[in-house]
């Protein structure tokens, strides 16, 4: 599977299965900032802080995104604990996401089989 590009109202993240969580962030510090903070290590593809959708503020946690393992293992071997903005990150590999498709049910499969194309 490929990177996907997901968009939000601040900017594109670039999502893919080499990705870092990032915790213990300052308030203050914003997506630009967490990928600054990353600008040295190799293969950084984007960065999101994570914010509330009720106030608009940081959730204190984030994700880098890396454009293979061994970068994303590198930049946390180098990053973890170092301080930005007056914090230690504390780093580790996100966890993926599994979304799970129900099955259709059989009763609606029968219902959708025994219907012709002609009735409504």
């Amino acid at each position: 599977m490929g990177p996907k590009t997901r968009n939000s109202n601040r900017q594109a993240f670039v999502d893919t299965p080499y990705k870092i969580y990032a915790g213990n962030l300052g308030w203050g510090l914003t997506s630009q900032g967490l990928r600054d903070a990353f600008s040295e290590q190799s293969g950084v593809l984007s960065a999101k802080v994570v914010y509330d959708r009720d106030s608009g503020k940081s959730r204190g946690f984030g994700f880098i995104s890396f454009s293979s393992a061994e970068d994303a293992q590198s930049a946390l071997d180098v990053m973890n604990g170092v301080e930005v903005e007056g914090r230690s990150l504390r780093l580790s590999f996100a966890a993926q996401k599994n979304i799970i498709v129900a099955p259709k049910s059989q009763e609606m499969q029968s219902v959708q089989g025994d219907l012709q194309p002609n009735q409504v």
